[in-house]
């Protein structure tokens, strides 16, 4: 399902082979919760900063 496709086939392509591809990249996860609709929740991690010196001086 995430494999990337091509040929002549409509509605097959490399767009959720890309978006796996980022999500694993940021360290996340795309997945297939159903299928009609089909729906891929896609989970990826949050990092805050560290909050710096308030005012800059």
């Amino acid at each position: 399902m995430f494999d990337r496709h091509t040929g002549a086939a409509p509605g097959f392509g490399i767009g959720l082979f890309l978006a796996r591809d980022l999500a694993v990249t940021l360290g996340g996860r795309l997945s297939l919760t159903g299928r009609r609709p089909a729906t891929f929740p896609l989970l990826v991690p949050v990092r805050q900063e560290e909050a710096g010196p308030a005012g800059g001086g």
